[in-house]
């Protein structure tokens, strides 16, 4: 293990009504690398999520721009941008990753793993502690697990 470096970034998908948080860390060590990170956070997300995504919505960062929107499209989801400097746009995204450094970073004690590979595994389970056990306030105290399953019910 070793200190966290600046060359790690995260990717938190895109919120849904149920709040079901597929994360995935990966190294982006320049602006080049960041697009296909994105693309394969998306793949990863597409892969794991048990609906089909209509919209993805992003801030205007680089690594969402061309490589990322073409893809994005090609998979018939639309992709829409907020407008520039306007995190509050994204509010439960940024609600997301405040609840990741409240609950899963501070789990690390400042200290990062440098095998992209077993902090992807910590993440993983994570991601399901924070799907199926975690109660979340926003969803009346069920976790995004049950929020899901229960919308999933109401429309058959």
């Amino acid at each position: 293990m070793s200190q966290s470096t600046p060359s790690q970034k995260a990717l938190t998908h895109f919120e849904n009504p149920a709040r079901v948080s597929p994360t995935s860390w990966d190294n982006t060590r320049s602006l080049q690398r960041a697009a296909p990170t994105a693309v394969q956070f998306l793949d990863y997300v597409l892969e794991r999520l048990p609906f089909r995504v209509e919209v993805i919505q992003t801030d205007n960062g680089a690594e969402f721009q061309s490589a990322f929107h073409w893809h994005v499209l090609d998979k018939r989801i639309a992709h829409t941008y907020i407008k520039p400097a306007s995190p509050h746009l994204n509010g439960k995204v940024e609600r997301s990753h405040r609840i990741d450094a409240e609950e899963f970073y501070r789990m690390l004690a400042g200290v990062v793993m440098d095998d992209t590979g077993v902090l992807n595994e910590k993440l993983r389970e994570w991601e399901d502690y924070y799907n199926y056990h975690r109660p979340h306030g926003a969803l009346d105290g069920q976790t995004p697990y049950e929020r899901l399953k229960q919308k999933t019910q109401a429309r058959m």
